[in-house]
């Protein structure tokens, strides 16, 4: 933008964006064939101003995106044996004192995955001490804020969220309020992550 100008000794700005579009097909053994288009896009600008020679103030905001990988899309979905451990889970409708209830658990890959995003923002400041040539010390600020996190969920984590928030109880199969007969722990995006902080550099 400037340089060696009255307001400061310099100014700079950059910025990107990138459309992406990704298409996924079911074709492996046992697919259904099915397939399908995800669409986003991804952005960052920064900037940079030095008032004076040596100070150095900085700052980038970005929306960030991951799809889904091969395994978390396609990993095959299993039935647990409702005879084992992991084929049981605690049924809060069951009266009583032992609330066990027998049922096939499939965990997996998962077609209707959505990409997850991520809007990071940081801000810094760098100084470069002119009297102390080889100094440099820089201290930066950041946050990520990630929705749609992919993740696994265990069956009774699932089964808890139904029964008593009614959330993910498309998940859950119940013969009768007593009797689970299946529950679908595949992959899903129902994670957010918030990390925020501070990173120091002497060198």
């Amino acid at each position: 933008i400037f340089r060696h100008a009255p307001l400061g000794d310099r100014l700079e700005l950059n910025g990107a964006i990138r459309y992406t579009r990704n298409i996924s097909r079911d074709t492996g053994p046992g697919g259904t064939g099915a397939s399908k288009s995800v669409e986003a896009a991804s952005w960052k600008i920064g900037s940079l101003f030095a008032p004076v020679d040596g100070l150095h103030l900085r700052a980038t905001f970005s929306r960030d995106i991951r799809g889904a990988g091969f395994r978390e899309l396609f990993l095959k979905n299993a039935p647990t044996d409702p005879t084992s451990v992991q084929g049981r889970v605690l049924n809060p409708n069951i009266p009583g004192f032992d609330k066990t209830d027998a049922a096939p658990v499939y965990s997996g890959g998962s077609f209707a995955l959505a990409p997850e995003r991520a809007d990071t923002a940081t801000m810094g400041v760098v100084v470069v001490p002119l009297a102390l040539p080889g100094l440099r010390l820089s201290l930066d600020w950041y946050q990520i804020r990630l929705k749609d996190a992919i993740s696994s969920l265990t069956a009774q984590r699932i089964v808890d969220l139904c029964v008593r928030s009614g959330k993910l109880c498309d998940r859950v199969v119940f013969a009768g309020p007593q009797d689970i007969v299946r529950i679908d722990a595949q992959q899903v995006n129902t994670a957010r992550i918030d990390v925020r902080g501070f990173d120091l550099d002497l060198s």
